[in-house]
């Protein structure tokens, strides 16, 4: 459950009084680990052990969809406009960096790399 363009359902939020979010934070109880990539603290990332910095969208390249319900592929391109601020990092980075540190071959690739990531790992 991320903060930019995400398509957030309170339903599953841990906080929430519905069968979904009892669910959810049964299941999150039970994690011996739990990072979160975000910009916000919310319901869910209450539970995190670990809550790294995301970067907004002036500090990453970025691709979207002109609307949730677009079907005609129309897409809005951003550039970076400005170097992330303190440690903040894009969710590809620090999925990418984990995999490093297990010593599993990355799956992931900068947006600008030219490169698409690989379905399984390499």
């Amino acid at each position: 459950m991320r903060a930019r363009s995400r398509h957030h359902d309170a339903r599953l939020e841990p906080g929430g009084d519905r069968p979904a979010g009892t669910q959810a934070r049964e299941a999150l109880d039970t994690l011996e680990i739990f990072a979160a990539v975000d910009l916000y603290m919310n319901e869910t990332n209450k539970y995190a052990h670990y809550l790294l910095p995301a970067t907004t969208m002036y500090e990453r390249e970025d691709a979207r969809s002109s609307s949730p319900t677009a079907t005609c592929g129309q897409f809005r391109i951003t550039e970076k406009v400005i170097e992330p601020v303190g440690q903040a990092r894009e969710e590809w980075q620090v999925l990418d960096e984990i995999c490093k540190r297990m010593g599993l071959a990355a799956r992931t690739c900068s947006p600008s790399s030219g490169r698409w990531p690989r379905s399984g790992w390499a």
